[in-house]
């Protein structure tokens, strides 16, 4: 009998089944980044909720005092934490930490958020700078006042000073963070910019402990380039006095 050769796939045949796999491919890259993103916006988010329950915890201890977030250059290790130069914090000492974490690789982990660690991680004050910049989340300026009018001086303030916290921002994913404080309250800081890292959006978190991630644009925030600006801010949510 006449063996029988099996027929195999021709050129044509395995250059369509392969533009057929990268078609699919390329179909399927943009969902499933999308959707590794969206698993570290919501990393980030819990992170800011973790941030906002050390806070809530020291504040039972301290007669309902905020821990005071730093500027660039203070030290104070009575205040949230040091820190000690520019795009720097110190993750050993400070009032925040015991509350958080016990380890320093682990308050690293609550203190920066998965996607700010993959970008090349700017910094800003005045100008745009690339530095190795070891922390993502600020907290709004306000929090190291008292309410207007009541002097000068850093002394924080209670969570009874802060009116309407469910519309109220205090703790900030800033765009390129230099310190401790977030100058959204009218200042007009081109420093201090809402970040647009998750799918053109970033997590900001409220008084009353719930975190949402919006668009820098809804707050007056200009985030794109590198000469962004706080064009106008929105008092109802970015002045924690204003009622």
């Amino acid at each position: 009998m006449p063996s029988r050769r099996q027929r195999g796939f021709t050129l044509v045949e395995l250059l369509v089944v392969i533009g057929i796999i990268a078609v699919l491919i390329a179909l399927l890259l943009p969902a499933l980044s999308k959707a590794a993103e969206q698993a570290k916006q919501t990393k980030c988010a819990s992170n800011e909720r973790q941030i906002y329950m050390a806070m809530l915890m020291y504040s039972q201890e301290y007669k309902d005092h905020i821990p005071i977030p730093p500027l660039i250059g203070e030290t104070n290790p009575s205040w949230m934490f040091p820190c000690p130069q520019f795009g720097i914090i110190d993750y050993n000492t400070g009032m925040l930490w015991p509350y958080l974490e016990p380890s320093i690789g682990a308050r690293f982990d609550v203190y920066n958020c998965p996607t700010d660690l993959d970008a090349v991680r700017m910094v800003r004050w005045g100008s745009v700078y690339i530095l190795p910049r070891n922390f993502t989340y600020t907290f709004n300026a306000q929090l190291r006042y008292g309410p207007r009018g009541s002097g000068g001086g850093v002394s924080g303030i209670k969570w009874m000073d802060i009116v309407h916290p469910a519309h109220k921002i205090i703790t900030i994913e800033e765009k390129w963070p230099n310190d401790g404080c977030a100058f959204i309250a009218g200042a007009n800081d081109e420093d201090d910019i809402f970040t647009n890292r998750h799918n053109r959006r970033g997590n900001q978190g409220f008084a009353d402990g719930h975190v949402e991630c919006l668009a820098p644009e809804d707050f007056g925030f200009d985030s794109n380039g590198s000469t962004s600006v706080n064009l106008t801010y929105n008092p109802s949510y970015c002045d924690i006095y204003f009622n």
